[in-house]
C-alpha cells in the first residue's frame, strides 16, 4: 500500500466555492516577519489556483513588523485571510 495512513469508513462533506472544492492552507505565525513573508510568498507561488487552495494566516503575537508582512501580501494576493488572535 503506497498511502502512510488508510482511513476506512470515513465520511467528509467537501467545502466549495462556486461548485469548485476547496483545501484550506492553514499558516499559524509570531513574531519573524521576514520568515512569514518568505513561507506566503512560496505558498502563493507554489499553489494552482487561488479559489481551491485560500491562504488563512493566524498570528498569535503583537508583532507590527510581522502584521506589516502579511498585510503587504493580503493586499498583493487573492484570497489569503489574516487573523489576530
Amino acid at each position: 500500500m503506497s498511502n502512510l495512513f488508510q482511513l476506512n469508513n470515513v465520511s467528509s462533506t467537501a467545502i466549495t466555492y462556486n461548485d469548485t472544492e476547496q483545501i484550506a492552507i492553514l499558516v499559524f505565525c509570531a513574531t519573524r516577519d521576514e520568515a512569514i513573508r518568505n513561507h506566503l510568498q512560496q505558498l502563493v507561488k507554489q499553489r494552482p489556483d487561488p479559489y481551491k487552495f485560500p491562504i488563512y494566516v493566524s498570528q498569535d503575537s503583537d508583532s507590527i513588523a510581522v502584521q506589516n508582512a502579511i498585510t503587504d501580501i493580503i493586499e498583493k494576493e487573492k484570497h489569503v485571510y489574516y487573523m489576530h488572535v
